[in-house]
């Protein structure tokens, strides 16, 4: 988001000593922003007593988004519960704990 951060936050060039440790999404973003502050599909998931999957994030509106930009599209890689119009959230996770090059999927593809 925009918002000023509550604590010191890594510069780049500090940042650029820690190595990518792992990339992950969010169906939704976990934090509320001006940009993503759309509940609806979290408080249908929760008010369904068998719900399925994952409980949704914080999603933008989408109402500006024309019939080509939500037209269904097969993807390649992530399968299984994604789709076009949702909102999701990437997370590209830079550590020094842990880290193993072949904990890493797919590396050599990445910047």
């Amino acid at each position: 988001g925009k918002d000023v951060p509550k604590a010191a936050t890594l510069t780049a060039s500090m940042a650029k000593f820690l190595p990518l440790a792992n990339v992950h999404f969010h169906l939704g973003a976990e934090h509320r922003a001006s940009e993503y502050q759309c509940g609806r599909q979290t408080a249908k998931w929760e008010a369904d007593p068998d719900a399925q999957g994952v409980r949704p994030g914080w999603e933008c509106e989408g109402r500006s988004l024309t019939p080509a930009q939500t037209r269904p599209y097969a993807f390649k890689f992530c399968r299984e519960g994604v789709e076009v119009g949702r909102t999701y959230e990437v997370h590209y996770v830079h550590s020094s704990a842990g880290y193993s090059k072949m904990d890493v999927l797919g590396r050599a593809h990445l910047p």
